[in-house]
């Protein structure tokens, strides 16, 4: 695992219409462009996350739906399970 770098990296941007509304957006806010980008990465960041989350709930739900469509076993159901589990294999594991 590479350590983690510390400090600024300077980045150059080829798109100069990004360029430009980095700048018309800092005009507006009164922002230098680092601040821009800073702010506009978090915002992207934030709604990622949420995704990330919404996704993790929806899979959540659809286990819970799967684990109610399976059966209840008895007591009794889950002893002959067992006992039938004894009968198939030998101490050790392997079948009889």
């Amino acid at each position: 695992m590479l350590p983690e770098r510390t400090g600024s990296m300077a980045i150059t941007l080829r798109n100069k219409k990004v360029e430009e509304d980095i700048r018309e957006i800092g005009r507006q806010t009164g922002e230098g462009p680092s601040a821009v980008i800073a702010r506009a990465v978090a915002a992207e960041r934030e709604r990622l996350d949420a995704e990330r989350k919404q996704r993790k709930e929806e899979r959540l739900k659809r286990i819970d739906a799967f684990i109610a469509t399976l059966p209840v076993f008895t007591d009794e159901e889950r002893k002959a399970m067992w006992d039938t589990l004894e009968d198939l294999y030998d101490e050790w594991g392997l079948p009889k």
